[in-house]
Parts: C-alpha cells; sequence; structure tokens
C-alpha cells in the first residue's frame, strides 16, 4: 500500500506530465496552424468579406445585411433559431 506522502509525490509528478504534455500539445497545435499560413491568400469572394468586416464595426455587422452578401450575420442568427425551434418540436 502507498504511503500518505508518496501519494503526494507521485500526484505532483502527474501534475507536471498533464502540464507539459498540454504545452507540448498546444505548440504543436501552434505550428500546424501557421504551417502553410503564407499559402492562404484569400480570393474572389473572401475579400468582399474581409473589406466589409474591416470598414464597418462590430455593432452594423451583427445588425445590417450586405447587399453584396459580404456578410450574413443575421441570416446567419435567423437559421440558427429556425434550426432550434424546428428541434424543440
Amino acid at each position: 500500500m502507498i504511503g500518505h506522502d508518496e501519494q503526494r509525490a507521485n500526484g505532483g509528478t502527474s501534475s507536471r506530465v498533464h502540464l507539459l504534455v498540454l504545452v507540448l500539445l498546444l505548440l504543436l497545435g501552434a505550428l500546424l496552424r501557421l504551417h502553410g499560413l503564407g499559402g492562404q491568400i484569400p480570393i474572389d469572394d473572401e475579400w468582399h468579406g474581409l473589406d466589409f468586416a474591416l470598414t464597418h464595426d462590430l455593432w452594423f455587422l451583427f445588425n445590417h445585411f450586405s447587399r453584396a452578401g459580404a456578410n450574413s450575420i443575421p441570416f446567419n442568427l435567423y437559421q440558427i433559431e429556425r434550426a432550434s425551434c424546428r428541434e424543440r418540436v
């Protein structure tokens, strides 16, 4: 049977191992995300959405629908609400 002091010592080591694994996973995730970032060039329709989002504040984006279809936050909220209503029935 493991004594109280040994359990405490193993718990400390276990915490450090979990922290190390977490840090390594975060670093791996960041490296994978940044790999090839230069090749992710927005083209065509992505430019319209980026330009619209950069030239308007968040409240405007939330409350208005662009005639060019550059953003659709209200429409998306409507679709989410409609889908949640269907689930309730």
